[in-house]
């Protein structure tokens, strides 16, 4: 989802209340915060107690590496600060090309002046503003320009539910379709997806009635990783499909982005691949920004939530969990999030989930949990799962195209062939 909000307007016009009120202020980061971290309060002309600007290069320095650590995890963010004019977004607005974000500037530069001033009266130090200071913010949020889309402040508190509105992830109603087709980890696999929609039909075997959800981790691991990709860019755009940001889409997000890469298998055999296939970095720009962390559903008298890893509810706000971790998943990689979700999901729930399987669980890996995690890049199956009319069906098609994976010994390298030691090869 990896939304950014940011607000703007003088002090003293609920920007700080609005968070409360949205009862999302674990998620601000506030200027004033760390102003009040990185100094103590100092004694003004007016003999009140003030916030110390003596340090606001420090401040915003650490303001903005705050800012890239998290969106770097793909949290839901809050920017509170006053934000007069188009100068005071650049940072946000580069982080957000970086990190794939949507912006939304909640603007108060329409709250009256006097109602600002009478707002900060009420304030107790160190939060007083003098009011010279408001009077000076105010004009130049009046006169300012705001470089991204804006929700405006309403006298009746509308710009609250717009805001809720734009953070929502509707539960969209796939009933109209004969089926809801959702495909495990593929891992750079194509040869099993082939055999399943059989590419020589019809537009790559993606059937207009049908409804597709790839679970994620379309790379890595692999031989066939070109091939994976001219399939998912080829039909990235159709209404019927959608692709989930998984934990190894993050290295085909930062070879996009040109950001240095994190994971020595990507750049030693999956970037080859890709490069031998014809497959530049900018042609990944457009899959990347349309991959989603999680769909809700319903089918029917079905509901269901497809995410990568798996989860261990339906989350009331999905915008609060952050991509890193439905790509990670709840808990530690071990855990067994199939029956931890069937115990504690909302009544009438389904979950469906690839990335981890360490207990070899089967396909109907719960009562009300899917896994589609089939070690496929190991030469194990590729699972699917179906929904229609008739209920939930399996399959399993195993890869014919598998050769065995080397251990990497480097320091840092040698968690995944630890976990799976049954899955290395010796050197």
């Amino acid at each position: 989802m990896r939304k950014m909000l940011v607000t703007r307007g003088a002090q003293g016009a609920g920007k700080t209340h609005f968070a409360h009120t949205l009862r999302l202020h674990e998620h601000v980061l506030s200027a004033d915060a760390i102003r009040q971290i990185t100094a103590a309060p100092v004694l003004t002309v007016s003999g009140r107690y003030g916030t110390s600007q003596d340090h606001d290069a420090r401040v915003w320095k650490q303001l903005f590496q705050l800012c890239d650590e998290r969106m770097g995890r793909g949290e839901l963010l809050i920017l509170d600060a006053t934000h007069p004019n188009a100068k005071a977004f650049e940072g946000y607005v580069a982080l957000a090309h970086k990190h794939r974000y949507e912006i939304r500037c909640v603007d108060f530069a329409g709250v009256p002046l006097e109602r600002c001033l009478a707002q900060n009266r009420l304030r107790e130090d160190p939060w007083f503003v003098p009011e010279a200071v408001i009077r000076k913010t105010w004009a130049a949020c009046v006169e300012g320009e705001v470089p991204v889309e804006r929700i405006e402040w309403q006298e009746d508190g509308g710009h609250v539910d717009d805001v809720l509105a734009w953070l929502d992830e509707p539960i969209v109603d796939l009933s109209s379709y004969e089926a809801v087709v959702h495909i495990g980890d593929l891992q750079g696999c194509f040869s099993p997806l082939r055999m399943l929609l059989d590419p020589t039909e019809e537009d790559g075997g993606i059937r207009a009635q049908n409804f597709y959800i790839f679970i994620g981790d379309l790379c890595d691991r692999g031989d066939e990783n070109a091939e994976v990709i001219r399939f998912a860019l080829r039909h990235m755009h159709k209404d019927n499909v959608v692709f989930l940001w998984g934990n190894h889409e993050e290295h085909l997000h930062r070879w996009a982005r040109g950001l240095d890469p994190v994971s020595t298998e990507f750049d030693e055999r999956t970037r080859p691949q890709l490069e031998a296939g014809g497959i530049a970095p900018a042609l990944l720009d457009p899959l990347c920004d349309r991959l989603r962390d999680v769909v809700r559903y319903t089918f029917r008298d079905h509901r269901v939530m497809a995410c990568h890893a798996g989860m261990s509810t339906v989350p009331k706000m999905p915008a609060r969990v952050s991509s890193r971790q439905w790509a990670n998943g709840v808990g530690f990689y071990a855990e067994a999030i199939d029956p931890i979700f069937t115990d504690r999901a909302p009544e009438g729930w389904v979950q469906v989930h690839g990335h981890r399987n360490i207990h070899a669980l089967p396909t109907h890996a719960a009562e009300r949990s899917f896994n589609l995690e089939g070690k496929v890049e190991f030469g194990g199956d590729l699972r699917v799962v179906v929904l229609d009319a008739m209920g939930w069906h399996e399959r399993a098609i195993r890869n014919p195209v598998f050769r065995p994976i080397q251990k990497v010994v480097a320091a840092g390298k040698l968690r995944h062939a630890k976990s799976h030691p049954q899955w290395v090869t010796a050197d």
